[in-house]
Formats: C-alpha cells, structure tokens, sequence
C-alpha cells in the first residue's frame, strides 16, 4: 500500500511541476532564467524564419556590408546558421586578399583590377572592412561545423600592419580613396581592427572618434554626428560604440547629435530636422512625403549596442521636444514590434533588419548588456537556442 501511495503521490508530484513548467514556459526558458513573455514570442518568430527557404536563399545573395552586418547578430544564437556553399562564398571573398599582397604585405599598388576592386570595393581599406565581417562569419561555420582551424587567421598580422600603415597616412592628411556609404576611413579603421581582435592599433582615428564627445566652454557638445545612412547603419555611431567604456565617452551625444534620417523632406537637413535618438520615439513609424525609404531598425540597433534600455527609453532632459518634460519613459521596442506582420497571435520576422533586432533585444533579456554585431566571433556569446 505504500508503495502505492507513493506512487500516486510522485505522479501528482510530477504532474503539478509538469503544469508549473508549461505556465512558467511564458515567461522563462528551460535553464530558469526569466525573460520577457515577448522575447519567448519573438524567439520563436527567429527560428521559423532562421529556418526558412527564404532565409537560406537571403544567406546567398547577401553581399554588402550594410546587409551582412545584421547577419554578424547571429553569433548570438546557437546552431548551424551557415551551409557549405555560404561557406565557399566566404572562402571566395577571404581569398581576394591574397593578390593584394607582395612578399606578405598588403601593397596598395595591387588593388587595381583585382578581383576585390571587380568585386565592388573601392580601395584595400574598404575591402578590409567588409573581409572582417565574413571572416566572423566564417569563424561561426567553422565553430557550428567542430573545426578548430581558421587558415584566414594568418592574414591578421598583415592586416595590423597595414591599418597601422593608414591610421598613420589618415594624421598626415592623405587621402585614400572611398569607403562604403555613411563610413568614412576614421571610423572604418577602428571597426576593422575590433572584428580582428587588433588592438591599439589606430591610434589618429581613435582621437578623431573620441573627440566628438568634446564640449565647449559653455558645456555643449562642439561637433555634430556625421552624414547619416538612411537604410542601414551608420559608421560613426557604429564604431562609437567601441568607446563605451572610455572615459571620454558620453552617451548623451549619443542619444542627441547624430542623426539617422530626416523627418522633413529632403537631403541634407541639419541636426534640427534629422531623427536622433531623443526624436526616434515621435517618429518610429514616420513615412517621408517625397518616398524615401527609410529603416528605423538600425537606429534601434545603434541605441542598443550603446547599452541603452529602448524598452525604457528616457529623453535627455536638457533637449527634451514636443512640451515634454524628459522624464516620460518610452518603449521604442513595442513601437518596433507593432510594425511587424502577425500570422494568427505570432509576430512574423521575414528581413535581416527585424532578425537582428529580434536577435538584439533577445539577447538583452539573456544579459547581453549591449548586443552589437561588432568584435571577434566566440562560441560562448551563444545564449539564445535555435
């Protein structure tokens, strides 16, 4: 008879932990670590579209940095992400650097009518920017597939000398050549360098980029943020989040002096009729009368890899518009979340853009206290499950 109690009282046991999980399954995940009900919701939009056709096919016909760079989101997320044709791809576009060299130094008189000037780069610096994005890329292959080995590895003391080479050319005032839309050289170099694993290395640019946080005598700030990219991200806030922890960082500047696009219509607006940060809240969903396209996502993302909570957004109070006082709270991530489609109850996650800021927010909710497609790729960053 006892043994009978028990049992029945070990299956009522299990049974009532069986429906605590299942409740608990909401707003939790299976390690115990609590999260958001809508992180489960969106978690569960991110594996449906990670494994749809239409991402497999996106994978392929990806290649630019402005829409490879929501893909480096991925390292926040465990599982195979990446085929053995993506991985030929990358093999490709790694193995340009190869003709740019002459006995193992990156020489600027081998960029004309290489492969990478045919491929679409206007100079070695451009390129570099964007061989440091697949080689994270291909770094999360390599990990996903158990092999240790990355032959690209032995180009980064090259590279290092190199971009030691240019920082240096950058102080003397030289010119050389263009980079992508909305970088420029001074924050190409210092976002090449932290997705090697390069340090120190760029010293001119480092100062360029700091000093944009410098103020007057009056405390303002002296310079505004650069020409923004209206449809992805911006170099300069970009790269800016690679100081957070400088002691001549301020977010402010941040959240008030770089404009991602403009809510009047037109090119070329100033500051004053750009959407910053403080201004993305009154216009998220803003439609330009002329028809421009426009990608708030980004702008979001930037915020985010700033370690700034855009669920409880604050506007700075010195700057505050619209008659607010500054002190209202925000949730830019719900704005976001209502421009998505929805199947039935679900959120439907079918661009780059959205993934990566579905990756993001998930990933803040894990812990991650600034999600950024940005630095050396490491297995352990993994900490959403696919």
């Amino acid at each position: 008879m006892k043994k009978k109690k028990f049992a029945r009282l070990f299956c009522l046991v299990a049974a009532l932990a069986a429906m605590l999980c299942a409740l608990c399954s909401q707003a939790c995940d299976c390690g115990g670590k609590t999260i958001p009900t809508t992180a489960v919701e969106l978690k569960e939009s991110l594996k449906e579209y990670v494994g749809s056709k239409s991402f497999a096919d996106t994978l392929l016909s990806v290649n630019s940095a402005q829409d490879r760079l929501p893909l480096l989101y991925l390292k926040y997320a465990s599982g195979k992400i990446y085929s053995e044709e993506s991985a030929k791809q990358f093999e490709k576009y790694l193995s340009f650097i190869d003709e740019l060299k002459t006995d193992g130094e990156i020489d600027d008189a081998k960029f004309e009518n290489s492969a990478a000037q045919k491929q679409g780069w206007y100079c070695i610096t451009d390129y570099l920017y964007a061989y440091s994005l697949v080689y994270n890329q291909y770094a999360k292959y390599l990990a996903d597939e158990n092999i240790s080995q990355n032959k690209y590895a032995a180009n980064t003391p090259a590279i290092e000398r190199y971009i030691k080479k240019i920082d240096a050319a950058l102080q003397r005032g030289e010119q050389i050549g263009y980079v992508a839309w909305g970088y420029t050289a001074t924050d190409i170099l210092p976002l090449t360098a932290a997705n090697l694993g390069i340090k120190n290395a760029v010293p001119y640019c480092d100062g360029v980029m700091l000093s944009h946080y410098e103020k007057n005598a009056q405390g303002s700030f002296e310079k505004e943020g650069g020409t923004p990219n209206w449809v992805g991200f911006t170099g300069r806030p970009l790269a800016g989040s690679l100081y957070r922890n400088n002691e001549k960082y301020d977010v402010t500047y941040e959240k008030t002096m770089q404009g991602y696009f403009p809510f009047t219509d037109g090119y070329d607006q100033p500051l004053d009729e750009m959407i910053n940060l403080d201004r993305l809240c009154n216009y998220y969903n803003h439609t330009i009368a002329t028809g421009e396209s426009v990608a708030p996502q980004y702008a979001l993302m930037t915020a985010m890899m700033h370690g700034i909570d855009m669920e409880n957004y604050k506007k700075t109070k010195s700057l505050a518009e619209f008659g607010e006082t500054g002190e209202e709270v925000f949730n830019v991530i719900s704005m976001w979340r209502s421009t998505l489609k929805k199947d039935g109850d679900k959120f439907v996650i079918d661009n780059l853009a959205d993934m990566a800021v579905a990756i993001a927010y998930i990933a803040q909710c894990y812990g991650v206290d600034a999600p950024t497609p940005l630095g050396e790729y490491s297995p352990s960053l993994a900490v959403i499950e696919l």
